[in-house]
């Protein structure tokens, strides 16, 4: 017994890719799926099940696992961005507070603190900004790395593709070279019944 989360780990795609494909199959896998402590269980009769399925159509499960890949990079950088502008508006409060403070309090010793402490916030937003950047940034790696991925796998599959139009055509023409070989067949076979029924005059004039 597996849970779904273990398998599409082993797999070596998303949660909801497998989670979908049960869904599809719902009615092959019932009495397959065992619910034990709040957790969804596959049998092994499922798994085999569940990994036939993936290798007959494997184009199709590779462009819905490619599409989630890719639209789960998307959101992280989307967040990343989000947190970025966030981050920016603090430290522009930031500094206009210290620039308020300055201008009111003249230098006074209070002021001096308070001054400090808000430089110590814009610093420490700061890092962070450059924090939230170099998240972003190696988004945007883990994206360029897995659309060449994807690239090369949609390669592979259009060899595999191609090879199996191949396999196809030449099967049709093995098909084709078979019937004309009963044809021939069924001809002689005919013929040699005919022969064996002919009359004695026929077979005197051999026709």
């Amino acid at each position: 017994m597996i849970t779904i989360k273990d398998y599409a780990k082993q797999q070596g795609v998303s949660y909801e890719a497998i989670r979908k494909q049960i869904k599809r199959y719902e009615k092959d896998l019932e009495g397959h799926l065992v619910k034990q402590n709040r957790f969804l269980m596959l049998d092994d009769e499922a798994v085999r099940f569940l990994d036939t399925k993936r290798a007959e159509n494997p184009v199709i499960v590779y462009e819905q696992n490619k599409d989630e890949a890719l639209e789960q990079l998307r959101k992280e950088n989307k967040n990343l961005l989000i947190k970025m502008n966030m981050v920016q508006d603090e430290i522009k409060q930031v500094h206009q507070k210290l620039i308020a403070q300055m201008q009111q309090n003249h230098l006074l010793t209070t002021e001096k603190m308070n001054y400090l402490e808000y430089k110590t916030q814009a610093e420490q937003k700061e890092q962070r900004l450059q924090d939230l950047k170099k998240e972003r940034d190696q988004a945007q790696t883990a994206i360029s790395q897995q659309e060449a991925l994807l690239r090369l796998k949609e390669q592979q599959i259009g060899a595999l593709t191609n090879a199996k139009e191949m396999a196809s055509t030449t099967v049709a023409a093995l098909k084709q070279e078979l019937a004309k070989a009963q044809q021939k067949s069924q001809e002689k076979e005919e013929e040699l019944q005919r022969l064996q029924h002919r009359s004695f005059w026929e077979r005197l004039w051999n026709r």
